[in-house]
């Protein structure tokens, strides 16, 4: 079979690269099959290979600048069909007249790029998505995507008019949540950045001064590049991993050198982490053939983290030279710090201006058009809401499953309870090509099954098992597999077969998306998650709910009991689960509630590299349950100030099977840990201030401003923990309250003395304060601190920050 597979793409080779040559493309034909994936080789065709490099040399023809680019540019930024990880398509030759006539007109690059921005402006619009990509064409069907998304649209029209540009982006920002993704473009004065979809001028995107604080910033090149000016972090077999954060920042030298034994470690796994969603996660990571490495990176706190086998090191670096050297020790017993503070890097004001402004308005209003043609128009004809949803979530794909959806009037029931279950993103980009036989062998699936309905809806109709490129596989997959079905212990015989014929390739790819069932049964390879996406695809579609594990190394899946699955044990086993149940506290206050995973808290687990788990846990008043498999975890805590440094703690635990293993965790962080500045949520407007408290020079002196309602519990115990200090406060107490007459008598019960002051709650949120209570400690116009919610530990915070 692996021969027959060969066969296939060398016979398919042959026919596609000749007619490239008498096309005029055949050069770049040749480079793009080079560097392209086994995967893509099988899906080129006619349209999304030859009319693309076709559209192209069109372009570059009868454009000024096409005759000036040199063949790096042409061959690495301007032909490759792929941006990232977006399905393959057409895009380049639909456009290629569209965008011609939108900067044929242009005489420089730079007025094209702009150009170009402005029409991807005016057909999209950010928002978040799941997370796989969309191709260009479904962003147009949509209207909007995530930033990813954004820039696969505007690389894709530059290249469609011969203008080079490069993907680039961040893999977490340290001092925030997310990452983000954006684009360098070519231009007569070389290499500049900019937001895809964002009207602003060369190197003026929102994320200017974000970039400075960026741990590391990459660029990706399709193909192997030599002589490059900028650094080359990696060169892969299919595309180079370019480090370009001097571009942006001022960066400094990590120099790394890993031991074992007092010996170089070869081969050891090694990765860069900063915070990001409550857990550590690698900005880069690597093996490290001989146990060191160099690395140009931001100005941010980084753990370092090294480990092979049993044997691991943590190491938590803070940049102070432009050159550091760091030495890591593996051993069994290194465990990561209980208590940690992350520091980001400050960036002073920039001063600089933009010369390009674009007509917003103008924009905005022809996007308004182009959204409404988007718009599903036959609304007031549905009445059953989930129609309503799969027609409406479709955008401009509408009219594809609106026409099916009239042509099969007898397949109503099936098709509405099947595209119930799609993703919004599954439904622009589906094609109903197909629709038919899926949705018979789904009907197939449910008579075969006997699991609980429940575990049915949720895991055995759903064609989407994890990130995978979205296509149909019931009906090859149950004509491949039938035999194995009908045969005693399915799963056992379903996972030999797999162990026996299909390939593990955990090779590291980046223009490839995550391959779908039928690709991986056609090259009979994959990744360890494409093999385990394969493997629940064939399960679901013989009726057996099937889904990934939480940390992607192995399927669970339902026969009488939830059963597991992994490449490495090759043979099914029984799940060993155990169970969590945290409870958070600050002091003695149990603030559960108040929490949410992600964004106060994770579960992370330390394999070769950092994971933090995605996983569901049933929230109560008073605590959190999870359930795990059993093994090692650590319980992850942080929260940020202003400038997005993290104060963190962490709690090591094992979860046991068939056991409840139970949490306090304690989340308050030691006052003697913090300085001043470090306790800011964050920034508050001072001048909106000042006009609030007229009378008051906040530039001169110490004020504590409490914003609070003496009738809630939460104002109450926050005040009453702090009613020592509060009384030998140096400075002025000031209270903001909308209830004077309970804060006067709160007061005057306790012996305090302050200014009361009656507020208009939206006049405080235009100061900078969201919620109640809060309390800010200003000493001479500068914030010691800015405090929120329940705060048990004010007095400890007002005697440690005010000066004596």
């Amino acid at each position: 079979m692996k021969v027959l597979f060969y066969l296939l793409i060398v016979i398919q080779r042959t026919p596609l690269i000749d007619k490239a040559y008498m096309m005029g493309v055949g050069e770049w034909a040749e480079f793009i099959w080079e560097y392209s994936t086994p995967v893509d080789r099988i899906y080129f065709n006619e349209e999304n290979f030859l009319k693309h490099l076709l559209a192209i040399k069109i372009n570059m023809e009868r454009l000024p600048w096409g005759k000036k680019l040199t063949d790096e540019l042409i061959y690495h930024y301007v032909i490759p069909p792929r941006v990232s990880q977006e399905p393959l398509e057409n895009f380049t030759w639909l456009y290629k007249d569209t965008l011609y006539d939108l900067v044929k007109n242009c005489n420089t690059m730079k007025e094209a790029i702009l150009k170009i921005n402005e029409w991807c402006f005016t057909h999209m619009e950010y928002k978040p998505t799941a997370p796989w990509d969309q191709s260009a064409t479904a962003t147009l069907k949509r209207g909007f995507g995530r930033c990813e998304e954004m820039t696969i649209l505007f690389m894709k029209a530059l290249r469609t008019v011969g203008i080079p540009v490069r993907y680039v982006y961040t893999p977490w920002w340290p001092f925030t949540e997310s990452n983000h993704a954006w684009v360098e473009v070519w231009t007569e004065d070389g290499w500049k950045f900019l937001g895809s979809a964002e009207p602003t001028d060369l190197n003026f995107a929102w994320f200017r001064e974000s970039s400075k604080r960026a741990g590391i910033i990459l660029a990706v090149a399709f193909g192997n590049i030599e002589g490059s000016s900028d650094e080359v972090l990696r060169k892969y077999k299919n595309y180079t991993l370019l480090n370009v954060t001097r571009n942006y920042a001022n960066p400094f030298v990590l120099k790394v050198k890993v031991f074992d034994k007092g010996r170089p470690a070869k081969d050891v796994s090694f990765s860069m982490n900063v915070w990001n969603y409550s857990a550590f996660v690698p900005v880069y990571a690597c093996s490290l053939s001989y146990g060191e490495g160099i690395f140009t990176l931001g100005r941010t706190d980084f753990l370092l983290y090294a480990k092979k086998g049993n044997r691991r090191t943590f190491y938590f670096l803070r940049p102070e030279r432009d050159t550091v050297e760091v030495s890591l020790d593996l051993n069994e017993d290194s465990e990561i710090d209980t208590l940690f503070v992350l520091k980001t890097v400050r960036t002073s004001q920039d001063t600089q201006r933009a010369r390009y402004s674009p007509d917003l308005e103008t924009l905005q209003q022809a996007r308004k058009e182009y959204f409404k043609k988007l718009e599903f128009p036959f609304a007031d004809s549905i009445i059953d809401t989930v129609l309503m949803r799969i027609f409406s979530e479709s955008r401009g794909n509408w009219q594809s499953l609106w026409n099916f959806y009239k042509n099969h009037k007898e397949r109503e029931a099936s098709f509405k309870n099947y595209l119930s279950k799609f993703e919004p993103k599954d439904l622009v980009m589906l094609d109903t090509v197909g629709l038919y036989d899926e949705l018979c062998f789904v009907d197939s699936a449910l008579k075969l099954t006997k699991a609980p309905q429940a575990l049915v809806d949720s895991f055995c109709i759903p064609p989407r098992i994890y990130y995978e490129e979205f296509r149909w596989y019931r009906k090859t997959l149950y004509d491949n597999f039938k035999s194995i079905y009908e045969k005693r212990q399915f799963d056992h015989a379903l996972f030999r077969w797999v162990v026996n014929n299909i390939k593990r390739v955990n090779t590291r790819e980046f223009y490839k998306p995550l391959q779908n069932p039928v690709q991986t049964l056609m090259l009979k390879q994959g990744n360890d998650v494409e093999i385990y996406v394969f493997v629940s695809a064939v399960l679901r579609t013989f009726g057996i709910p099937a889904k990934l594990t939480d940390d992607l190394n192995g399927v669970q899946y339902y026969l009488d009991r939830w059963k597991i699955f992994t490449l490495e044990r090759k043979i099914p086993k029984k799940l060993e689960k155990g169970k969590l149940v945290v409870s958070f506290y600050q002091g003695d206050a149990n603030v559960t509630a108040d929490l949410n995973y992600y964004y106060n808290y994770s579960i992370q687990r330390f394999k070769d590299y950092p994971v933090r788990l995605d996983v569901d846990g049933v929230s109560l008043d008073t605590c959190v349950i999870f359930e795990l498999d059993a093994g090692e975890y650590h319980l992850m805590y942080g929260f940020r100030n202003a400038w997005g440094d993290v104060f963190g703690k962490n709690r090591k635990f094992t979860v046991v099977k068939d056991s409840i293993t139970s949490i306090v965790f304690d989340i308050t962080i030691p006052i003697d840990l913090l300085k001043e500045g470090d306790l800011v949520v964050r920034k508050i407007n001072l001048e909106r201030l000042k006009e609030l408290l007229k009378g008051y020079e906040l530039q001169k002196g110490n004020f504590l401003i409490a914003w609070v309602d003496l009738t809630s519990e939460e104002s109450k115990s926050s005040l009453n923990s702090a009613l020592k200090e509060l009384r030998n406060f140096t400075g002025e107490l000031i209270v903001l309250t909308s209830d004077t007459i309970s804060a006067c008598s709160y007061l005057k019960e306790n012996d305090l003395k302050g200014e009361i002051l009656k507020v208009d709650s939206d006049r405080v949120t235009e100061a900078g304060f969201q919620k109640m209570p809060s309390f800010i400690l200003l000493l001479n116009g500068r914030t010691a601190f800015f405090v929120e919610g329940l705060t048990l530990n004010l007095g400890e915070l007002i005697k440690k920050f005010t000066p004596r």
